[in-house]
């Protein structure tokens, strides 16, 4: 599917439009289908045919399905996608990020013309600052480049941000300044303060200081630190419009504030011409204008705060950003822009944007290396005046800078109208371990209603530099079926007969298992909920072998003392995994243990497969009572782990002391080991015949899937013969590394800088850092480097330190052990059995390494 109609060598119409659902739900309809052309990178030409033309989608998209219903077969390796017909190879895409890229050569100059911006009005609602519907409709007609809105709304709909931002406490009513006071332009200027604010901006300032022209309306905003910075602000200020009107400050109107009283002000005024029309003591009334801006103001900003749960410290970034939107909006007075009376030029507002929105900002040529990234990770902070150019916040050093050249990432969840949920309201629910150890990264096709282009005719070149390693026209995108995020989606889906036959299997495992009986809804205990969670399990060629669906508890509904008491739950240290091994996963692990508390649990979704398997008439009010463990509980990793190490034990199997889930079993040739991480098995013996015995053990209780010899366990690959063993981490470094975001950084040639000490102090203080630091993975710091690479394991030993409340400086340093990994994404960990075996140790420690007890710090290090 395609936007590009230049593309198509031919074309027809559809009589009726072909209804396609994108990812997130949306649908979009395909009014023409035909033939496109595509000019490879090495010149050869191929053809597509039955190619769907969408004028919404933007960018090209092609069905690996599809392909392979011509009889095409798609090879995936790493990084790359080989697609063949018979022995021939037809193109090759390559893997960027989760998408594969199909590159092509266009012309030499593509035009290309599209529809103009259109979003639902929840987007265009929060791309404005949360304006009212009915100052949108006004300044359609008087500004260019206003979005339009796609979903018919006609008036105001409830949005949590405004809820947030805007609610009073009744509908007292408001007179706002409705009378022009002046004749002209600065002839009249209205100023206030507000604060202290209780949050201080990064660079320490509490104070904002308000300059209203009185004709125009046009509000100017300062942020201060102390409020005797007014007056330098005001001389700021007044060089600033005096010299964009051409016009001289007449009269000056603050409140009675010291700030404007005192000697110094006085005597600017004095010597400026300036008359000083103080307000009566206590009738804020007199100076209404500003006092109802800085309402605005604040209650845009905190809009824009509490709609994207932005930390309260970039609060005047959002007021600045509300006072540019506000400047281009129609005032009631006049029914004029403010910026259009001061500038003599319409405002161009093509380029809104959502505060803090994600974004990639270009890095210079002159700042980086050849194979430097060309980009770094932001948030969108808002607008500069006068020249098109965007202020955003580094994501990794937090500090705002002013840029040019960016890549929004905007995406229609953005246009949604309700906050975005806390990790505490609903965490990530318990994995299923079997796809934790197996899973592929799934490839979707993005939402396309917060990418959709402007209006605007675009000049490509297509160039091939040395340094340029991919080609921006007209790459086509090799995206791989999408995977349902909800059980509503599995029924639309194009595989719904694969996707309810997934289903039916879940839900007669969980009935054979006895997993549940229907009892009547209780009313002393409220029932947790649960949901459906799909996956597609692929083979090492990434074509797809099973649609599998999983149900699974929301555990994080769970109370304490009531449905579960211990979560605890071991598994082996990923030092322990270094045997010659043959590998057995548990089929549906975790049901099969008993639970002791009495949990209750809503019916799932599928009703009426559940109830024809449990030969149920009619649904009633009827709960699930859970009687075995279920994927999701909080207990349930705790309830097999106990399960599973009470048969090994009746097996012969001892635990070992320094692993508690690795098991020994006899001496010499005879003994076995057992490695055990959640619901896969590594089994290691000398003999053969031991390792069957043991499988055959297991399968006596459990249903068990024999893999034969381990060959990627924990996302790890395995290569070895009888002389040495390899551990591939190529795979294993980069899941780390996109856990981080750090796949497009530039590598830290060392992972720790020894002149940086730590301490508590930096730990995070307040609720909005502590929440901040919660939603980042600090925590899985410990098991990226540690495994392998001793020069990086000191550097996650110090921050380590810190896992209970980090701060920011210590994510910081953080991400620079995780950067050093960039440089090592292809170490192989080798054993050669023909070196013989020597252990070496080394011992030595720091003096006085940590400075929050001035203890040193001992290190042990064991090479064989």
């Amino acid at each position: 599917m395609t936007s590009v109609r230049d593309k198509f060598m031919s074309m027809k119409g559809l009589k009726t439009p072909v209804r396609i659902t994108i990812a997130d739900g949306t649908k979009i309809n395909a009014v023409a289908t035909g033939t496109v052309s595509l000019k490879l990178m090495d010149g050869t030409t191929i053809k597509l045919s039955d190619v769907l033309y969408i004028p919404e989608v933007e960018g090209s998209l092609i069905s690996v399905s599809k392909l392979v219903e011509k009889n095409v077969v798609a090879q995936f390796s790493k990084g790359k996608c080989v697609f063949r017909y018979g022995c021939t190879k037809v193109m090759e895409a390559m893997r960027c990020g989760n998408v594969y890229k199909l590159k092509t050569v266009g012309d030499d100059v593509c035009n290309v013309a599209t529809t103009p911006r259109k979003e639902p009005w929840a987007v265009v609602h929060a791309l404005l600052g949360h304006i009212p519907f009915k100052r949108y409709e006004q300044l359609l007609t008087m500004a260019d480049g206003v979005p339009e809105v796609t979903d018919g709304v006609t008036s105001d709909a409830l949005c949590a941000g405004c809820c947030m931002g805007k609610m009073r406490a009744d509908d007292f009513p408001r007179y706002a300044e409705k009378l022009v006071k002046s004749a002209g332009v600065l002839v009249l200027v209205h100023t206030d303060l507000m604060g202290p604010m209780q949050t201080k901006t990064p660079g320490g300032c509490t104070y904002v200081v308000t300059f209203i022209d009185d004709y125009t309306r046009h509000v100017t905003v300062y942020f201060m630190k102390a409020k005797s910075d007014v007056l330098s602000k005001f001389k700021i200020f007044k060089a600033a419009l005096e010299n964009a009107m051409g016009q001289r400050i007449k009269r000056l109107r603050p409140d009675n504030g010291g700030e404007y009283t005192g000697r110094q002000f006085k005597a600017y005024l004095n010597n400026c011409g300036i008359k000083h029309e103080k307000t009566v003591p206590y009738t804020p009334q007199q100076n209404g204008l500003a006092e109802h801006m800085n309402r605005s103001l604040v209650e845009m900003a905190r809009c824009m705060l509490y709609h994207e749960s932005v930390d309260k410290k970039w609060w005047a970034e959002a007021v600045n950003t509300a006072a540019w939107i506000i400047n281009r909006f129609p005032i009631s007075v006049t029914i004029k822009i403010p910026y259009e009376i001061v500038y003599k030029t319409k405002p161009l507002l093509k380029n809104l944007k959502v505060f803090d929105a994600l974004v990639y900002a270009h890095i210079p040529d002159e700042e980086r290396r050849k194979l430097d990234a060309k980009a770094f990770k932001c948030r969108f902070m808002g607008y500069e005046d006068g020249v098109k150019v965007f202020r955003i916040m580094n994501a990794t050093t937090g500090k705002v800078q002013i840029v040019r050249t960016v890549q929004f990432m905007e995406t229609s969840t953005s246009g949604h109208l309700v906050v975005r949920q806390d990790e505490d309201e609903e965490p990530a629910i318990t994995e299923d371990p079997e796809e934790i150890s197996a899973r592929k990264k799934q490839i979707v096709a993005s939402s396309t209603s917060g990418t959709m282009k402007r209006q605007r005719r675009i000049q490509e070149r297509a160039m091939v530099n040395e340094d340029q390693l991919e080609i921006e026209n007209g790459q086509v995108m090799a995206a791989m079926e999408g995977v349902p995020k909800s059980y509503e989606e599995t029924t639309t889906s194009a595989d719904a007969k694969e996707w309810k036959k997934a289903i039916a299997s879940e839900l007669e495992s969980l009935t054979a298992n006895r997993t549940w009986k229907l009892v009547p809804r209780p009313t002393h205990q409220r029932p947790i909920g649960c949901r459906w969670v799909f996956t597609l399990k692929r083979n090492e060629e990434g074509d797809v072998i099973r649609h599998k669906a999983r149900l699974m508890a929301k555990g994080y509904s769970q109370r304490h003392g009531i449905d579960y008491e211990e979560m605890f739950a071991p598994v082996a240290y990923l030092t322990s995994i270094r045997f010659e091994v043959e590998q057995c996963d548990v089929d549906t692990a975790f049901l099969y243990g008993k639970l002791e508390e009495e949990i209750y649990m809503e019916l799932p979704e599928g009703l009426q497969e559940l109830l024809s398997l449990t030969n149920t008439e009619g649904e009633g009010d009827v709960v699930c009572l859970l009687l075995q463990s279920l994927y999701g509980l909080k207990q349930a990793s705790r309830v097999w782990n106990k399960t599973i190490d009470t048969h090994l034990k009746t097996m012969g199997f001892k635990a070992a002391d320094a692993d508690p889930c690795v098991y020994t079993r006899g001496e010499g040739d005879s003994e076995c080991i057992v490695g055990l991480y959640m619901d896969d098995m590594l089994i290691a013996s000398r003999e053969k015949d031991i390792i069957a015995s043991v499988k055959a053990g297991i399968a006596e209780k459990f249903r068990i899937n024999d893999l034969g010899r381990a060959r990627f366990i924990l996302g790890i690959e395995m290569d070895y013969d009888m002389e040495r063993k390899a551990l591939p981490l190529r795979a294993y470094t980069e899941s780390i590394i996109n856990r981080f975001g750090q796949e497009n950084a530039k590598p830290s040639l060392t992972p720790f800088d020894p002149s940086v000490h730590l301490t508590k102090a930096d730990e995070s203080q307040s609720d909005d850092d502590k929440a901040k630091m919660k939603s980042k993975p600090y925590r899985s710091l410990p098991h990226a480097p540690g495994m392998w690479n001793s020069t990086g394991h000191r550097s996650v030993a110090k921050l380590s330190r810190y896992l209970e409340n980090p701060g920011q400086r210590h994510w910081d340093d953080g991400i620079k052990v995780v950067r050093y990994l960039l440089k090592s994404k292809d170490v192989t960990i080798t054993y050669d059995g023909r070196m013989g075996i020597e252990l070496t140790a080394y011992s030595d420690a720091d003096w006085v390494g940590n400075c929050d007890d001035r203890r040193s710090v001992s290190g042990v290090k064991l090479m064989m």
